[in-house]
C-alpha cells in the first residue's frame, strides 16, 4: 500500500507530541504561607532587611510579610530589633556593628520562624590608586585599560566585588544615569580563575586565593561601552569627579558564594535568542540553585565593607 507523500511525518510528528504530553496535578494556584523569604545585606552602620512570602508561580506580585518581629543577636544577646519601615522591610537602628563578628537574625511570626548567620567582613581594604586610559588596537577598535592597585589582607580569606561605574550628568535632568562596564576583552588572571565571565556578570567578585595576602594590582581590558541601567539619581554624581569610579566591595564568603550562584541563575533565565527560539521561549532554561544561609526559608543573609573610588585618567 502506498503512502501519500507528507502523511508520514505528519504522523510521526503527532505521535511524538502525544506520547510526550502528560498532565501533571500540580497546585499551581495555592500558596504556601508557611515559607519566607529574607534578603539582608549589611554593613557596619547600616542593616536592612526585606521580608516576603513565599508565592505561588502564577502570583507574580511580591507578598510582604508586614507583621514579623526581626531581632538581631551576637554571641547569644540580643542587640536589636528591628523597625519595620513598610513594604516589607525592616530597618536596624541600633549602634554600629562590629567588623569580624558573627551575627544572628531570627525572624518570627504567627506561622513561621526562621534564623540566619553571617560574619561582617574583618576590615575594609581600600583602594591605593586606580587608573585609566584608552587604547587602540591595530583592528582599530577602542578598548579602556583599567588598573587597581590594593592591598589583600594576608592573615585569613578575603573575598571581594567590584563594579566600574561610569556616570552621565544630564544637565536638563540635573540628574545622573548609573551605568557600568560589563564587557571584557582582556580578563585579569584572577577574575578569570573565578569562572564567572561566561555568566554576563552583573559586578565581578573573586577570592584572594592567587593573591595570599600582600599587595596586588589587577590589569583589566574593557571594550570601549557601557551597559545601561535604569537608575537614575538626582543631582551630580560624587560632584563628577571622574569620568570612572569603582565600587570595591570587601565582602562575607556567604555574599561570596551567594553572588557566583546568582549569576548562574540569572544567566540560565536570561539566555539568548528568546523571541527567535519557540522552544527557549517555552521552556527558557535549567534554573540553577541560589545559595541560601536561611534556616527554615529561603534566602541570604550576608555583609560587606564599600569604598566609592574615583578612576583618574593616566
Amino acid at each position: 500500500m502506498s503512502v501519500p507523500k507528507g502523511v508520514f511525518p505528519i504522523f510521526l510528528a503527532s505521535s511524538i507530541l502525544m506520547s510526550c504530553t502528560k498532565p501533571l496535578d500540580l497546585p499551581l494556584d495555592e500558596e504556601n504561607t508557611q515559607e519566607l523569604v529574607l534578603s539582608c545585606f549589611f554593613t557596619s552602620d547600616e542593616l536592612e532587611a526585606h521580608l516576603t512570602k513565599f508565592r505561588s508561580v502564577l502570583q507574580p506580585e511580591i507578598i510582604p510579610e508586614e507583621d514579623a518581629i526581626i531581632e538581631l543577636w551576637q554571641r547569644d544577646q540580643i542587640v536589636d530589633t528591628l523597625s519595620y519601615q513598610g513594604n516589607g522591610s525592616y530597618l536596624y537602628t541600633g549602634p554600629n556593628l562590629i567588623s569580624g563578628e558573627l551575627y544572628q537574625l531570627t525572624v518570627k511570626t504567627d506561622y513561621h520562624e526562621v534564623q540566619a548567620s553571617a560574619i561582617l567582613p574583618p576590615a575594609k581594604v581600600e583602594i591605593d590608586h586606580a587608573t585609566y586610559f584608552f587604547v587602540e588596537s591595530a583592528d582599530g577598535n577602542e578598548y579602556i585599560d583599567i588598573h587597581l592597585h590594593f592591598s589583600d589582607l594576608g592573615s585569613q580569606k578575603n573575598y571581594y566585588e567590584f563594579v566600574i561605574l561610569n556616570p552621565f550628568y544630564d544637565e536638563l535632568k540635573d540628574s545622573t544615569h548609573l551605568s557600568y562596564l560589563h564587557d571584557i576583552a582582556i580578563p585579569d588572571a584572577v577574575l578569570n580563575r573565578e569562572g564567572d565571565l561566561v555568566y554576563a556578570p552583573s559586578s565581578f567578585v573573586f577570592s584572594d586565593e592567587l593573591i595570599n595576602g600582600g599587595p596586588y594590582e589587577m590589569q583589566l581590558r574593557f571594550e570601549h561601552s557601557s551597559v545601561s541601567s535604569n537608575r537614575w539619581i538626582k543631582g551630580k554624581y560624587r560632584n563628577n569627579q571622574s569620568e570612572y569610579y569603582l565600587i570595591f566591595r570587601t565582602v562575607s564568603e556567604d555574599y561570596y558564594r551567594f553572588r557566583k550562584s546568582w549569576f548562574r541563575h540569572r544567566y540560565n533565565q536570561s539566555t539568548d535568542n528568546q523571541f527567535d527560539n519557540e522552544l527557549q521561549l517555552l521552556f527558557g532554561a535549567e534554573p540553577f540553585t541560589l545559595f541560601s544561609n536561611v534556616s527554615n526559608g529561603f534566602g541570604i543573609f550576608a555583609g560587606y565593607h564599600e569604598y566609592v573610588f574615583p578612576i583618574r585618567e593616566q
